[in-house]
């Protein structure tokens, strides 16, 4: 079994949330809570002789980032670039044992991953060519790709680097960029008892890994992000028969950076392409915006998992459907 269609994931923060990761807002609190792990990634970066220099831009930083009253930490930085740095180790040192721990740590009932390779299951020298997909990911985590590369090697019993060469032949795209892979693939190693072994991330690796996070003020990492945006809307307007949004906020930046305000995405998704999303935790106003925003509306009488609009079916969710049960549903 493999995806042979076009197909399209778009995937935000609330698709990691079932691994325990952090949703935008979530993540915000985090880092204001805990500033000592950003004091942690700090002396990795400067070496423990700068201590007092730690302390101080760590309770800077939590400060004045709750003090913004931003909801997305990603956006306050933006709008501060001079606390770009800080701000992308404090997101790492949150990010990066979290999603070691999600590796570890996970129910099986709400793991939407398992049923994505199921299917996309193919051995892994097909892997690749045989599922025709591409992934927009809004998240800095790489569970999807980990994951994946887990799953074919122990599936198939392959060594970890042809899993890991096989998945990488499939397009990830991290539009806001991705912790870096200081963590390779390859490292995984299991105990006498088959249990896989992985090593808990030190300050050092977080401040390595945060080098893979773009922020749009940079200069060079907002044409990064602007390439990233392009290439998506692209896939999203040109390519796509069937697109799946998982766990994705509809912020009004996002859906415009992704297209979907634009008449090629109006005139694309017309008869051609199937839109299927989940509204998970939203309320009845939120999915009517969402829904805007995609440039859809509901047909009169339209059961609440599905809706039209004049050719192209989209289906989605109540507001307690998980992603696992729209890929188990309609993948």
């Amino acid at each position: 079994m493999a995806i042979s269609e076009p197909t399209v994931f778009i995937v935000g923060a609330g698709a990691s949330k079932p691994y325990g990761l952090p949703t935008g807002i979530e993540l915000t609190e985090k880092i204001r809570a805990n500033h000592h792990n950003l004091e942690y990634a700090l002396r990795g970066q400067y070496g423990t002789n700068y201590e007092e220099q730690c302390v101080s831009t760590a309770t800077k930083f939590s400060s004045e980032l709750w003090k913004s009253g931003s909801r997305s930490v990603d956006r306050f930085l933006e709008d501060r670039p001079d606390l770009r740095e800080p701000g992308i180790l404090a997101i790492a040192a949150e990010l990066l044992p979290a999603e070691q721990k999600a590796r570890n740590d996970f129910k099986l009932s709400e793991h939407w991953i398992t049923i994505l390779f199921d299917k996309m299951r193919a051995k892994p020298d097909q892997f690749g060519c045989s599922n025709n997909v591409k992934f927009i990911i809004f998240n800095y985590d790489r569970l999807i790709e980990l994951f994946l590369v887990e799953m074919l090697q122990f599936t198939f019993g392959c060594q970890a680097s042809e899993a890991r060469d096989s998945v990488r032949s499939i397009d990830f795209l991290h539009v806001y960029g991705e912790l870096d892979h200081v963590l390779e693939f390859d490292t995984l190693s299991v105990d006498p008892t088959g249990a896989i072994i992985r090593s808990v991330p030190n300050n050092e690796a977080i401040a390595k890994s945060s080098c893979g996070i773009r922020i749009i003020s940079d200069e060079r990492a907002g044409n990064d992000v602007s390439s990233n945006f392009e290439k998506a809307k692209q896939w999203i307007t040109s390519w796509a028969k069937n697109i799946y949004i998982l766990g994705f906020g509809f912020d009004h930046v996002n859906c415009e950076r992704l297209g979907f305000y634009t008449n090629d995405w109006i005139r694309q998704h017309r008869g051609i392409i199937n839109v299927f999303s989940t509204f998970y935790g939203m309320n009845t106003r939120q999915v009517e915006i969402a829904l805007r925003r995609l440039s859809m509306r509901p047909r009169p009488g339209a059961k609440a998992k599905g809706i039209h609009n004049s050719a192209a079916i989209a289906r989605y969710g109540e507001n307690e459907y998980s992603c696992a049960s729209l890929l188990n549903d309609w993948l």
